[in-house]
């Protein structure tokens, strides 16, 4: 299967409300078996959307945890309306942008920290682990053991071995 289109199981549809709802800092306590539940118990299973008439799980006064006697399944546009109510248009939209539509910028730390998570062969696209950068860089000599050569022996591309080389990449080793 396509790794850009996976398939919507529940269980998907379930972790992703799940990340959403913690990217926007409100705290989710409902099971999967809670959360699919009180869609199924709704008859709205599959209107399910982001449309303003299709459903989605809100809760009351937009306010408190995601749990059970918190939620309901409600359309989109009830939804928006809800959070809006007693508010000035202006006031309203600022809060709806700033809650929904911006997401939140990490830190310098958090980025060198992130970024320090995926380097060498932590990263999940790297074909090579640190010995065999280092083995590679050891034994490459243009007059008798050719980057053609070592390519082949590790099974990665020329320009891949270069790049080692010329330490345009591994370049933390």
């Amino acid at each position: 299967m396509d790794r850009l289109k996976r398939e919507r199981t529940p269980r998907r549809i379930f972790a992703e409300h799940k990340a959403h709802a913690r990217k926007r800092k409100v705290v989710f306590l409902l099971t999967f078996e809670e959360w699919f539940k009180i869609w199924t118990d709704s008859g709205h299973w599959y209107e399910m959307g982001v449309g303003s008439d299709q459903y989605c799980m809100a809760r009351y006064g937009d306010k408190g945890p995601y749990v059970i006697g918190n939620v309901r399944i409600t359309t989109k546009r009830e939804n928006c309306l809800e959070a809006t109510l007693g508010k000035k248009h202006g006031e309203a939209r600022r809060n709806i942008n700033s809650d929904c539509h911006k997401g939140i910028i990490p830190s310098k730390e958090t980025r060198d920290k992130m970024s320090q998570a995926h380097v060498g062969s932590k990263h999940w696209h790297s074909k090579v682990t640190e010995d065999q950068v280092r083995e590679i860089r050891r034994i490459y000599n243009p007059d008798t053991f050719q980057a053609s050569e070592i390519s082949k022996i590790y099974k990665i591309s020329r320009t891949t071995i270069y790049g080692i080389l010329n330490r345009k990449s591994w370049t933390h080793i």
